[in-house]
């Protein structure tokens, strides 16, 4: 009768060690399939953003190139008039004149 007790004392035992050994399985595999769907939903949405940012970026540049490019001919224009006008004089300014040297006068 102790025997008969002892091995029914096993059975339970080694059940619930079988039910959480398969509660394992299930919380790993449920864990494996969480972490691969938000691991294919970040890639996704990094693929989305880098998408995104190129297209910003190249018209971005296509701005900044465009910008520096009208800068660049206004001042080239600039430039050129002002190197191509003649040089400033002044109207209005006094001419200066030498003297004319005194011829000391002595008498032979």
């Amino acid at each position: 009768m102790l025997r008969n007790s002892l091995i029914s004392c096993k059975l339970p035992l080694g059940d619930s060690y079988r039910g959480a050994a398969e509660d394992a399985r299930r919380a790993v595999a449920h864990l494996e399939s969480t972490s691969s769907h938000a691991i294919s939903s970040t890639q996704r949405a990094a693929e989305e953003l880098v998408r995104v940012l190129g297209e910003e970026y190249r018209w971005s540049l296509f701005a900044l190139l465009s910008i520096a490019l009208l800068v660049g001919i206004g001042i080239g224009v600039l430039v050129e008039q002002r190197l191509s006008l003649p040089p400033h004089t002044a109207a209005g300014s006094p001419v200066v004149q030498r003297p004319q040297p005194i011829k000391p006068r002595i008498k032979p």
